[in-house]
């Protein structure tokens, strides 16, 4: 198809002279305007762009694929509350005496208490640096040696910091993303006491050296999961795109950072080279190059259907949703749901379904040009719907594999918030440290140990042992 260029007396000549390339230019300007209408009512809830994508254009309505669950708002019965309660063993008791009487005015002091009215106040103490000095003794023997006490293992500067202010730190920079010169400003008005940033940067990056042995057996342990999960999103350092990538299952989560997005990362990582099992991901095309077993998330999918049906106005495309939703909720509530009757005919009705809509949505023919020609988003969800059917609908017949990807978008979601915080690194090492250190900090809490706890046994010379 030819492409025009020009002004109003030139396309009256045009009309006149040649009416077919006038029809070409109608249809090439009827397509233009159609991709461009796509492209603006394309949001977060209806494909794979963030949230944070949508600006001052958010959606009015957020819409939601989850079927109401039927119950009333708020609290269920017998749900755990979490309100303050009596503490039976206070720290402090304090008595506040009555003096008089305040009906007659008559002194009260030699009546007995026959009974106390209750109420407590939960606060912390006030908080303050505390210091410590160690005083090692010097003695010198008979026989003219002079010997000298030893030190605390964690005692070896003549002036430090000790694995309190340290694991605070960690947590701090690690789980609230507090950056160092607000980390510092902290410390300040709590203790009265600055810590420069300087030295809260050794402290993080003498942490990320002893978790070295950590991150190896993790790696080891990783590659023995049956189902893994993989994601990345973009990351600043200093003023330059690197990605973040996460590779997770339920208890561990691994992070690490590189210049590239695709199969150069991949192989520099190295983990997923090396794994056989069930991977979930987002499509990117780079994971479709290792010999693992792939799973695709559902969740990207039924965005890209829920633009296709309100926006395309493709009337499979919801039909395909209700197949989705059905075949997660068969694998969820039954043992052998590809015994169900329900089961094959929604499978049955996947496989008609995007044969029909192949038809009705012819490629797009060549254009002369080298190379492949471009076809529609329609035509490219429903090419994947078709050649990577199994990778989709994995999670239908086992149900050890999930429907979505949420597990590793859950924790690589922590880098956005990293990057709305302080908005970039400044440095590759300063990420490395970061990525290390976070790892360590999902994980344990996946585990069950408060990050604090976690921090403060690792500022101490022996990060939890996690696994075995």
């Amino acid at each position: 198809m030819r492409k025009f260029s020009m002004d109003r007396d030139k396309l009256l000549i045009l009309i006149q002279t040649d009416p077919e390339a006038v029809v070409d230019l109608i249809i090439q300007l009827y397509e233009r305007v159609q991709a461009l209408e796509a492209q603006l009512a394309k949001n977060s809830q209806n494909s794979s762009k963030p949230p944070s994508s949508d600006g001052i254009r958010k959606p009015l309505k957020t819409t939601s694929l989850r079927e109401k669950s039927g119950k009333k708002q708020g609290g269920q019965p017998r749900h755990s509350a979490n309100n303050l309660k009596i503490n039976p063993n206070p720290d402090l008791i304090e008595y506040y005496k009555v003096v008089h009487c305040e009906h007659c005015g008559k002194s009260l002091d030699n009546q007995n208490t026959h009974e106390y009215c209750k109420r407590q106040v939960f606060d912390i103490p006030q908080i303050c640096m505390q210091v410590t000095e160690h005083l090692a003794e010097i003695k010198t023997c008979s026989c003219g040696h002079t010997t000298t006490a030893a030190f605390p293992d964690l005692v070896k500067q003549i002036v430090q910091y000790g694995p309190n202010i340290t694991a605070l730190a960690l947590t701090l920079h690690t789980t609230q993303f507090v950056p160092y010169q607000r980390m510092s400003d902290f410390f300040y008005e709590l203790f009265s006491h600055r810590i420069s940033t300087g030295t809260l940067v050794r402290m993080t990056e003498r942490s990320y050296l002893q978790l070295e042995d950590f991150e190896t057996e993790a790696k080891k342990l990783i590659l023995t999961s049956q189902v893994l999960h993989a994601d990345e999103t973009g990351a600043s350092v200093n003023g330059k795109l690197h990605w973040a990538h996460v590779i997770s299952n339920k208890t561990i989560s691994l992070f690490f950072a590189h210049a590239r997005r695709g199969w150069d990362a991949i192989q520099d990582i190295g983990i997923l080279c090396a794994y056989n099992g069930v991977l979930i991901h987002d499509f990117m095309k780079s994971y479709l190059r290792l010999s693992c077993v792939h799973g695709l998330c559902n969740a990207h999918i039924l965005r890209e259907l829920r633009f296709q049906k309100d926006e395309m106005k493709q009337l499979w495309a919801g039909k395909i949703i209700g197949i989705l939703l059905l075949l997660k909720s068969l694998s969820e509530t039954l043992r052998y749901p590809c015994r169900s009757k329900d089961f094959q005919k929604a499978m049955r009705s996947y496989d008609r379904l995007i044969k029909i809509a192949l038809i009705e949505n012819p490629p797009v023919c060549s254009s002369g040009k080298r190379g492949r020609t471009a076809q529609s988003s329609t035509r490219n969800l429903l090419i994947r719907l078709s050649e990577h059917r199994n990778d989709i609908l994995r999670f239908a017949f086992d149900r050890k594999i999930p429907f979505d990807n949420n597990q590793a978008e859950r924790d690589i979601r922590m880098f956005k918030v990293k990057a709305k915080i302080s908005c970039c690194f400044r440095s590759k090492k300063g990420i490395d440290v970061f990525c290390r250190l976070r790892s360590y900090a999902a994980t344990i809490r996946k585990r069950g140990t408060g990050m604090y706890e976690g921090f403060l046994t690792l500022a101490t010379g022996s990060p939890l042992a996690i696994f075995g």
